[in-house]
């Protein structure tokens, strides 16, 4: 949630990275280097996350 997403959104996210313990920059990058559209997400937490990250 320190990168400004909802609590639904982070909740998502949280358990797809391998690695659980990245710093908020270490996260953020993480992110934009995701296809976001297959990561399994609800349509509302890519299009929040796109809003945010780009």
């Amino acid at each position: 949630m320190g990168l400004g997403l909802s609590r639904f959104t982070a909740g998502k996210l949280s358990g797809l990275p391998r690695q659980q313990d990245m710093t908020q920059t270490a996260a953020k990058a993480w992110i934009k280097r995701q296809d976001l559209d297959t990561l399994e997400l609800p349509q509302a937490s890519v299009k929040e996350i796109r809003r945010l990250m780009f």
